[in-house]
């Protein structure tokens, strides 16, 4: 999509240049992929000019007729295929309405300062956007488009505030301020909203800006929140061929508007408006000297990394860093954030390469660019990567040469360069990754095509990573959890010999010795599957309860279900514990914990059940 109030025609100049697929192997899961990746080197500059005149040159071989061979500009923003994408949906820029007070609640309740969590992440510490959070007596969530507020401290869940919000938006929370984060796609652009919940009866909208670009995730540490976007450019008014335009003239014509663009025109900028929509304050996210070239741009996206403190500066950026080229998956550490975007080997027919750049997030500093690095292959979703004692791990699926197959590759920065140290290869030869999940000095990894291998890969020496173990079953798994004393915890799908899947799968691995893993159980639900095989927020392992809770869709029937199935886990086998449901055809989209209840949102109300029983105990019927 064009930048808004463009001309429609740059959509016959683009190259498509930021699409986020991947390569066909046979199998499901199968797209293609774009042009050629971007360079890994990549330069700075001291000021504005010479940043200027790169960014001209490059628009200047981006330009081009309808039939050239580089045609247009590299602005169509990525389609988010990975589990970490925040605000996923469309996106429809919906206004802010006035608060809601709601029955049953007081003005003077506050909500609590506890720490605020609720569901699955990948890292310990490191927050995700979400459509709940909890914290512990109060629940924030978001469903049919409205953000709700939720008394669960009492027997009886009562709703307290709400407050419209765009479609597809995602919340973090730190203390009494909610962030809400959406995606406007007709933009592009990003939306965050501050919303003061200091009296959770009367949510307040604080503050509100849009970021230039279309989301592609955000992290929150301590309250600081480090938001991505990619942004495409430059924001100048573009011809187009038509029956009176020869395409010829229209390249001149945008040849011209290029080499008369301004550093203005190129910057992602931060919008400040007001709860209307009035605009207050309009300047540049990141300043020139923290933006960062490769010697070998194919487009003129931008990702940027902006830094925002909600302890003390709202939702103001404090800073930030962008790199020319593609934000398609995001996977951060407390101290690291990486972002990647994959392309054309130019060398390899169906070769791929993956982009990473190594961004520092640590303390409440702005973030700032590090280091960029390459590998040969394709990410699955953010599980892919996996920073350890300085290094960032990483799982690739490969379609170079006469047959796919997959590698971890261990990267360490070396002078603002990521580079390879070890790797290890020829993980699941004519399959392609369908889970993978880190684990401290050890990596497991599942390929698919007709059985499902799991691998286990010892990292104890970066230098020196090897396969160690090789597990071959039916079917495959797409996310798989840790569950203490050597276990995993496997969500997928069941298949035949033949690779043709059945339904859903909840697998228990014993992976306590890496050089023979085994299958202790399996369950499998015929012709249903799961948000949670691909959406880890959606799982919820409740250790101390050896209960493994996943939102359920089976069409088979009638009657067929729709809602939450509860399972026990343990060495002794996989039991069914029980289910949960809101109603006819009204999907459970997250279960979690509160104390000794489990609390289950759907868009038709939030209900508190005994986790033992899988009894209802109380249900808030939302309007």
């Amino acid at each position: 999509m064009t930048r808004a109030g463009k001309a429609i025609g740059v959509m016959l100049l683009v190259i498509l240049a930021g699409c986020t697929v991947r390569p066909a192997v046979d199998g499901p899961r199968r797209p293609r992929l774009p042009a050629r990746a971007t360079a890994a080197t990549l330069q700075g500059f001291d000021s504005c000019d010479p940043l200027l005149d790169e960014l001209r040159e490059l628009g200047e071989g981006q330009v081009g007729s309808v039939s050239g061979e580089r045609d247009g500009f590299g602005i169509d923003m990525p389609t988010a295929r990975s589990s970490d994408d925040a605000g996923a949906g469309p996106g429809d820029a919906a206004e802010f309405a006035t608060p809601t007070t709601m029955a049953g609640g007081t003005d003077e309740q506050a909500a609590t300062s506890g720490e605020w969590g609720g569901t699955n992440v990948q890292e310990a510490g490191v927050d995700e956007p979400d459509t709940i959070k909890t914290n512990g007596t109060t629940v924030i969530a978001v469903t049919a488009g409205r953000l709700r507020i939720v008394d669960v401290a009492t027997d009886t869940p009562q709703a307290l505030g709400e407050l419209p919000v765009p479609a597809g938006a995602q919340i973090l929370v730190d203390d009494t301020t909610v962030l809400v984060l959406a995606s406007d796609r007709e933009g592009p652009a990003t939306e965050l909203t501050a919303i003061d919940i200091a009296v959770p009866t009367r949510p307040v909208v604080v503050e509100q800006v849009r970021l230039d670009g279309q989301l592609t995730s955000a992290r929150m540490v301590d309250g600081m929140v480090r938001v991505v976007t990619t942004t495409g450019g430059p924001n100048v008014a573009f011809d187009m061929p038509s029956a009176t335009r020869a395409a010829e003239t229209a390249r001149r014509n945008n040849l011209d508007a290029v080499r008369r663009s301004q550093i203005e025109d190129w910057l992602p900028r931060v919008r400040t408006v007001t709860t209307d929509g009035r605009l207050i304050e309009d300047e540049p996210a990141v300043a020139c000297d923290r933006v960062f070239v490769p010697e070998e741009p194919t487009n003129t996206n931008m990702v940027n990394v902006l830094s925002l403190d909600l302890r003390t500066d709202g939702l103001e950026p404090v800073g930030g860093a962008s790199v020319v080229g593609v934000g398609e998956t995001v996977y951060a550490s407390a101290e690291r954030l990486y972002v990647t975007s994959t392309g054309w080997d130019p060398g390899v027919t169906s070769g791929s390469l993956t982009d990473v750049h190594q961004f520092a997030i640590g303390g409440r500093e702005p973030a700032s660019y590090l280091a960029s690095g390459r590998v040969r292959g394709w990410l699955l979703n953010q599980f892919s990567l996996s920073e350890h004692a300085g290094d960032l791990r990483i799982a690739v699926t490969d379609a170079g040469t006469a047959s796919t197959e997959s590698s971890v590759v261990v990267l360490r920065d070396s002078g603002g360069e990521l580079v390879e140290v070890g790797r290890v290869d020829g993980l699941g030869r004519g399959e392609q990754i369908y889970s993978v999940r880190f684990i401290g000095d050890v990596g497991y990894v599942v390929t698919f095509r007709q059985t499902d291998p799991l691998y286990t890969i010892d990292l104890s020496d970066p230098a020196a990573p090897r396969m160690v173990g090789e597990l071959k079953i039916p079917g495959y798994s797409s996310y798989l959890h840790p569950a203490g004393d050597g276990r995993l915890i496997g969500i997928g799908q069941d298949a035949t010999l033949q690779g043709l899947t059945t339904g859903l799968q909840l697998a228990l691995f014993d992976v306590s010795d890496l050089a023979s893993p085994r299958q202790l159980h399996k369950v499998v639900l015929p012709g249903a599957n799961s948000t949670a095989e691909d959406d880890h927020h959606a799982f919820l392992w409740w250790a101390e309860a050896g209960l493994a809770v996943v939102p359920v869709n089976d069409w088979t029937g009638p009657p067929g279900f729709q809602g939450a199935v509860g399972f026990s886990v343990s060495d002794g086998g996989i039991d069914e514990r029980g289910r949960l449901a809101h109603g006819a055809g009204v999907p459970i989209e997250r279960i979690v914990v509160i104390g000794d209840r489990l609390v289950s949102v759907s868009a038709s109300g939030l209900g508190v059940s005994d986790p033992q029983t899988f009894s209802e105990q109380a249900f808030l019927q939302f309007d």
